[in-house]
C-alpha cells in the first residue's frame, strides 16, 4: 500500500472490478492499530491496483493519519539508511579484499 494524507494506492491479491468514482469504506491496520476511512476510487491501474482519495476526514482522523504517515516515513528513512550503510560496508569489504 502507498499511503499519503490525501489517499492511498492499494494493491490487491485478487482482482476486484471497481468503477472510478465509486465509494468504499477502507479499513487497514498499521502497527496493530486499525484505521477506517471512506475513500473514493480515483484511479484503477488494473484490477489489482486501485487508487483512492480519502473523503470527509474528521479533524481527528486527519491528525491520526498525519501522525501515521509521519511515523511510517521516519521508519522508511531509517530502513533506507541502514540498507545504504550495509551496502557501503559490503563495498568497503570488497575493496579491502582486493
Amino acid at each position: 500500500m502507498d499511503l499519503s494524507l490525501e489517499g492511498c494506492l492499494i494493491i490487491l491479491e485478487a482482482g476486484q472490478k471497481v468503477s472510478e468514482g465509486a465509494l468504499a469504506e477502507l479499513t487497514f491496520t498499521v502497527k496493530g492499530l486499525p484505521f477506517r476511512v471512506r475513500g473514493q476510487v480515483r484511479a484503477t491501474q488494473s484490477e489489482t491496483r486501485i487508487g483512492f482519495r480519502f473523503e470527509n476526514l474528521s479533524n481527528r482522523a486527519k491528525q491520526q493519519l498525519g501522525d501515521l504517515v509521519e511515523e511510517l516515513t521516519h521508519e522508511h528513512k531509517q530502513q533506507l539508511r541502514r540498507l545504504q550503510e550495509r551496502e557501503l560496508r559490503i563495498q568497503l569489504a570488497r575493496v579491502a579484499a582486493l
